[in-house]
């Protein structure tokens, strides 16, 4: 009989430890250049769609909300948490963690 391939006698991949990104916000004086950025933040999370979860943490005139921003989901990484935080300037930040 022929030996198995190597794929089947190898032991099975480890699964990906689900991950979050982080997105925080700070609305400026002006709606129309927030929503521009906020388009660009949503085009770099598609362009990186995946399984892991995204966070959004806006701040507000003294106010802070968070939510889970459950219609997208993105392949986290430390590339794609840069991309966030360079469209987002001054104006926020993004991170990657553990989900859980």
């Amino acid at each position: 009989s022929k030996p198995a391939p190597a794929l089947a006698r190898s032991a099975p991949a480890a699964p990906a430890v689900p991950q979050r990104v982080n997105l925080k916000i700070r609305e400026s004086d002006s709606p129309s250049e927030d929503k521009m950025m906020l388009d660009d933040v949503k085009r770099i999370l598609l362009d990186h769609a995946g399984e892991d979860e995204v966070t959004l943490e806006i701040s507000s005139r003294g106010s802070v909300y968070r939510m889970e921003w459950t219609p997208i989901r993105v392949s986290a990484s430390d590339d794609l948490a840069r991309a966030l935080s360079e469209a987002l300037g001054d104006s926020g930040g993004a991170s990657v963690e553990a989900a859980g």
